[in-house]
C-alpha cells in the first residue's frame, strides 16, 4: 500500500480505472451476444458470390521491442437481397473468387453482412465466455471496494 495522500489517489484512480474498463468490456460483450443472438433469430440467408480477397497485416511491436505480424483476410461478395438489390460487401475471411459464399444479415440492414458461420453456436459459446470473463473482471472490482472501505483505518 502506498502511504499519504498520494497512495490514497492512486488507488482510488486504479479502482476507477479498473472498474470502467471492466464495466466498459462487460457492455461490449454483452453487446456482441446481443447482435449474434439477433442475427441468429431474425437474420437472412442468402448464397453470395465471392468477387474478390484481401489480406490486411498488422505488425505491432511490444514493450521489449519484439515483433510479431498477423494477416486479416477479407472477402467481397455479391448477392441480392430480399427485395432484390444487388449488394456488394466486405466479410470476414479468405473465400476464392467466384465460389459462393453463405452469408447472412438483418433485414433491415443488408450492408452488415456477415459469412453464416458467424450466426453458430461457435460464435455463441465464445460470447458467453466474453461475458463471464467480463463479469469477473466487475466482480473483483467490487471485491476490492469492498476491502478497500473496510481497510484499516
Amino acid at each position: 500500500m502506498l502511504g499519504g495522500a498520494f497512495g490514497l489517489l492512486a488507488e482510488v484512480l486504479f479502482a476507477v480505472v479498473w472498474m470502467g474498463s471492466a464495466v466498459f468490456f462487460l457492455y461490449a460483450a454483452g453487446h456482441g451476444l446481443a447482435d449474434d443472438l439477433r442475427l441468429r433469430a431474425a437474420g437472412v440467408r442468402v448464397s453470395a458470390l465471392a468477387l474478390h480477397a484481401r489480406a490486411e497485416r498488422i505488425t505491432t511491436t511490444d514493450s521489449d521491442g519484439s515483433t510479431s505480424t498477423s494477416t486479416r483476410h477479407f472477402t467481397t461478395v455479391r448477392f441480392r437481397d430480399d427485395v432484390g438489390t444487388t449488394r456488394e460487401v466486405e466479410i470476414d475471411g479468405y473465400h476464392p473468387s467466384g465460389r459462393a459464399v453463405s452469408v447472412i444479415y438483418l433485414r433491415h440492414r443488408p450492408e452488415t453482412a456477415r459469412p453464416a458461420s458467424a450466426a453458430g453456436a461457435g460464435h455463441l459459446v465464445l460470447d458467453a465466455f466474453e461475458i463471464v470473463f467480463a463479469l469477473s473482471f466487475v466482480l473483483f472490482g467490487l471485491a476490492f471496494f469492498r476491502a478497500w472501505f473496510a481497510g484499516p483505518w
